[in-house]
């Protein structure tokens, strides 16, 4: 045996498709989800669903976060601490629905 033939102990064809395999599983970590018209390279969809940008987890993080403040200015006696925590509370409620 020569020296190729012991460092493809598979054979080429196997050898090719493990490569195309694995560069295909590269173009995917890279963020490769595209194209090539005339190449090899078909068109692929993400494995993972994808959310839509939205503003509402960002709202609801103030509502609450202000709901929370407003209840401990009140426990605390400060002034304007029962007015968060009900605006706060208008807030959540409005983040339910939207």
């Amino acid at each position: 045996m020569d020296n190729s033939s012991k460092l493809f102990f598979f054979g080429k064809s196997t050898l090719s498709a493990v490569l195309l395999a694995f560069s295909s599983k590269i173009n995917l970590l890279a963020g490769f989800n595209g194209t090539k018209i005339g190449g090899i390279f078909e068109i692929r969809k993400s494995g993972f669903f994808l959310l839509t940008p939205s503003p509402w987890p960002l709202f609801s993080s103030f509502a609450v976060f202000l709901m929370l403040t407003g209840f401990a200015a009140y426990m605390n006696y400060y002034a304007g601490g029962l007015f968060c925590f009900f605006l706060g509370i208008f807030f959540v409620i409005l983040a339910f629905f939207f």
